[in-house]
């Protein structure tokens, strides 16, 4: 692996270079900031050019650092539609991966489910349905009745599984995000943030993978009658040409030249006289933008179109957040502007590596011993996403607090490491170092 040089800065005694990459690193890699021992994400770099959206607020986020990269209005409060569910299906998650819930939990479909209004995945009253289903019509054709079923099993009410979803969002950081019920209509105070959005998007995607590929699903093939999904493959195996969203009755099969072995299975899958409903993934991108799993599209009059989109490519994934597009095609031209800009225009850099020591001369300490040496280090990465051959201009130091004196202990914390851009000054990262050794105080003689 090829390794970049920064350039020199002194600050306050200290003049270094440090070797700095970009591995590939997964999410439990001890690079990826978590905000438990790494530079916090409030740390926002320069945009290297300016970009420009037709829509009110967006927000670019390095998935591994959580650093932004792009953004318009990212903390002005708007309604969230139906990004509301990426909540509620956040708790569904935290619900099975605490034991609570399995993927293959029977839930009761009650009336007030089945008869929730606007977007559907078409459960009935009466029905059983599983979870890993009702979160296949949650997440991929955005169903309330889905929605509202799975927070009635979880929290014995719409309203209970709401104020789980805000003690969540505190939880996750979401300052400035309130819901008032689990699926995003209109209805009582709620409103949320790009920024909020990035947040919860980053925390679902590091905490639940196996969840989030449910968002990846390019569509739902549900079984209307026996209220059950078939998979998208199977359906264009069995039946290639069905393509109907308003409960077509299935009456033959249209695939042609399928073996014996295939049409049993097909038969069994595909029932004669069944009801079956397919509806695509409502996120466009899905099938419009190389690279692109998640996430989870919204629209009210409200709150206008939204969407929460995340991409891969060459193992960098970022998180692309827009609301108040004014159609369904703007959000999918401005969300796909937004992530092609974050995938061409950054990249992530180590700055520092927890741990390394570095040793500098400690006579500029005040009340030092001529003479000595001081190595300083920090238990925290410094792991940043800056624009590409941005790297050059880049400049580390270590400012000392102006309160340090000799004599200092081993562990003291003395200052920090810094991270600033050119001769502007401009600090992009900066982190706390302590001692690795006893500093003396100069005698009196």
């Amino acid at each position: 692996m090829k390794l970049k040089k920064v350039s020199l800065l002194t600050i306050a005694g200290l003049s270094t270079s440090i070797a700095i990459s970009a591995p590939n690193i997964s999410a439990s890699d001890p690079y990826f900031n978590d905000n438990a021992n790494s530079v916090k994400q409030k740390d926002i770099i320069v945009k290297p050019i300016d970009l420009e959206l037709n829509v009110p607020a967006w927000v670019a986020m390095n998935y591994r650092t959580g650093d932004i990269v792009s953004q318009n209005n990212m903390d002005v409060r708007r309604a969230p539609a139906s990004l509301t569910k990426i909540m509620s299906s956040y708790i569904v998650a935290s619900e099975i991966k605490a034991g609570n819930l399995t993927w293959d939990t029977m839930i009761p479909i009650s009336h007030n489910a089945a008869a929730t209004g606007g977007s559907k995945m078409y459960v009935k009253a009466g029905a059983k349905v599983s979870v890993r289903d009702l979160v296949k019509g949650m997440d991929v054709v955005s169903g309330n009745d889905a929605t509202v079923a799975l927070a009635e099993y979880i929290a014995g009410s719409p309203k209970a599984f709401t104020e789980l979803m805000n003690q969540t969002a505190k939880a996750i950081g979401m300052d400035n995000t309130q819901f008032a019920n689990p699926d995003g209509l209109p209805g009582g105070e709620q409103y949320t943030t790009a920024h909020d959005m990035a947040l919860l998007a980053r925390s679902y995607i590091y905490n639940f993978p196996e969840a989030y590929e449910i968002y990846g699903e390019k569509g739902l093939v549900w079984n209307a009658t026996e209220q059950k999904s078939v998979s998208i493959a199977d359906r264009k195996q069995c039946l290639p040409k069905f393509d109907r969203t308003d409960g077509g009755v299935i009456s033959s099969y249209t695939a042609s030249n399928l073996d014996d072995a295939t049409k049993n299975k097909c038969s069994k899958l595909f029932p004669t006289g069944d009801k079956f409903v397919l509806q695509n993934n409502r996120n466009r991108l899905l099938f419009t933008f190389d690279g692109v799993d998640g996430m989870k599209t919204g629209h009210t009059g409200d709150a206008g179109y939204c969407l929460v989109s995340s991409a891969v490519q060459d193992s960098e994934r970022y998180i692309g957040v827009v609301l108040g597009a004014p159609s369904s095609t703007t959000r999918e031209l401005e969300s796909t502007k937004l992530l092609r800009y974050a995938l061409t225009k950054f990249e992530n850099v180590l700055l520092y590596k927890a741990n390394t020591p570095i040793t500098i001369n400690a006579d500029n300490i005040l009340n030092a011993k001529s003479g000595q040496k001081i190595t300083v280090a920090s238990d925290q990465n410094i792991y940043k996403t800056v624009p590409k051959n941005y790297v050059p201009y880049l400049k580390q130091g270590v400012a000392f607090d102006s309160s340090i004196k000799a004599p200092i202990n081993k562990g003291q914390v003395v200052g920090n490491i810094v991270i600033t851009v050119g001769d502007t000054k401009e600090k992009i990262a900066s982190i706390p170092v302590t001692a690795q050794n006893d500093i003396a105080k100069k005698g009196w003689w």
